[in-house]
């Protein structure tokens, strides 16, 4: 066995991590439109259309994963999610179903809206884009939406911390941060280029700006939340050579989070076995990573995954993708 195979975590090395989820992990890229257009996102994930595929294709697809894996999470992401002239639909039939959805959104909808929806949600995760904060009431508007979905489910606000608007980040970040809602809160780093490498934007810091981003934590204050919220069991166990065994969740993944540590080049897998991916033009992989390449097409037919793949992948980036079964011999 490889020593430089295996993760180094606080000092130990392992070569396994034992999913304890009891559901499946679905994350669907839903449409590839939205009410923004950021300089830091990729333009394929805005300029497109609502749907490649139409509500009955994606209805039979949900009720066939739930006939086929049991227990499913979905994380559902855009484009901007809740344009979607089926959102409600989809929450609906997945929440029937028993399954959970947390969702990644900039609260585009009304105020009104997101109080009749929210609280089938397991999580929102809500992004602040300064570029598309003109004015004042824009600002104030986004507070409201925050302050309605923080009372019927868990909500994360992440600022993002664009440096020409660093100013107007801070003190949104500060407005909430002094106020009394019952949020997790986060500054984030936005990445060159969005993180995958295909060149369309530079992001520089300061030295003041980038060490604030080094060592501003999250802020981190959910209260009990409605009878209506639906918990989801994230979490793995990781195992070293010793079998001395350690439990992390989706919250502590992130310190699993840089290259050096989330290396499983080699690792036998299950993604596709406890995940799938689903692209906005409905095409489906095993994961996040995109590791064993497409299965097949939400609007024609699926392969669906029955055996566990050896990653060839130098980097695990995905929480969902990191949390699932892995082992290496």
């Amino acid at each position: 066995m490889s020593k430089a195979a295996l993760i180094n975590y606080n000092g130990k090395h392992y070569n396994k991590i034992i999913n304890l989820s009891d559901s499946v992990v679905i994350t669907w890229v839903i449409n590839n439109i939205c009410t923004n257009s950021c300089s830091y996102c990729p333009a394929d994930l805005h300029t497109g259309k609502n749907h490649h595929y139409e509500w009955n294709t994606a209805k039979e697809f949900i009720n066939e994963c739930f006939d086929r894996y049991g227990k499913l999470h979905f994380s559902i992401a855009g484009g901007e999610p809740s344009i979607s002239p089926f959102f409600k639909e989809m929450v609906d039939l997945i929440y029937d179903r028993g399954g959970s959805v947390t969702l990644t959104t900039n609260l585009a909808k009304s105020v009104q809206w997101w109080g009749k929806i929210a609280s089938k949600m397991s999580s929102i995760g809500c992004s602040y884009h300064p570029e598309f904060m003109l004015t004042q009431n824009d600002e104030d508007l986004f507070f409201e939406k925050i302050a309605v979905t923080s009372k019927l489910t868990g909500v994360t606000v992440r600022v993002m911390m664009h440096p020409d608007h660093w100013d107007k980040c801070i003190a949104f970040y500060n407005r909430l941060k002094d106020s009394d809602l019952m949020i997790s809160l986060e500054i984030v780093r936005i990445l060159d280029n969005f993180g995958i490498g295909d060149p369309f934007c530079v992001i520089n810091y300061t030295a003041e700006q980038d060490k604030l981003l080094n060592e501003t934590p999250i802020i981190q204050r959910w209260a009990t939340l409605p009878s209506t919220y639906r918990n989801i069991n994230i979490r793995s166990e990781i195992v070293d050579v010793s079998n001395t065994k350690e439990d992390f969740s989706y919250e502590f993944v992130s310190g699993l989070t840089n290259s050096q540590n989330t290396n499983f080049e080699g690792w036998t897998c299950n993604v596709g076995l406890e995940s799938l991916f689903v692209h906005y033009d409905g095409r489906v992989h095993r994961g996040n990573c995109a590791v064993g390449g497409n299965i097949g097409n939400i609007n024609t037919s699926v392969d669906w995954p029955t055996t566990s793949i050896i990653c060839n992948k130098n980097e695990c980036h995905c929480a969902a993708d990191i949390l699932l079964s892995k082992e290496i011999k």
